[in-house]
């Protein structure tokens, strides 16, 4: 243990051979850096692994299935309804939209509270007061790149009664 507490104070203050510590201006070019390189990803690299799993039968597939592009296509245009932005639904809505869904659709008729903010991640302390929908919807909007979400702060039947 004594051992270790020396290994981490020699690290942590930069006295090993021959490593030299980073200053934050450093830190904050190679952490920018790494985000210009993720984020200069083509397309078809983002949604590689989707594709890989769209484009082979597996072993549950139904036997007229026919594995193509159809099904990454159906899957970027087909509609999506999220009932409730609450602590389910906030990772619902990540998972759907980083998982190619790009017609989003969520309804709550919530506004958020200071006790959600400990179980739902898509809302700040800035945000009480205002409906679940529409900031999860922006929040989500702003990171996902290519994804449409129509946010609804009413009640679902109210929704439902003007689909057409």
């Amino acid at each position: 243990m004594y051992l270790k507490s020396i290994f981490f104070f020699l690290v942590h203050s930069g006295r090993t051979a021959g490593m030299t510590r980073r200053t934050r201006e450093e830190e904050d070019f190679y952490r920018l850096d790494a985000y210009k390189r993720r984020c200069a990803e083509t397309e078809t690299q983002r949604w590689l692994e989707l594709q890989h799993v769209l484009l082979r039968a597996g072993p549950f597939a139904a036997e007229h299935f026919q594995a193509g592009s159809d099904g990454f296509d159906m899957i970027r245009e087909a509609p999506l309804l999220i009932v409730g932005a609450g602590g389910l639904g906030c990772e619902l809505l990540k998972n759907m939209a980083l998982s190619g869904f790009g017609n989003i659709h969520i309804i709550d008729m919530d506004t958020i509270d200071v006790s959600n903010l400990n179980r739902q991640f898509l809302f700040r302390a800035s945000d009480i007061g205002q409906p679940k929908a529409v900031v999860a919807a922006n929040f989500v909007s702003r990171r996902v790149a290519g994804v449409n979400i129509t946010p609804y702060a009413y009640m679902v039947s109210y929704v439902l009664s003007r689909v057409p």
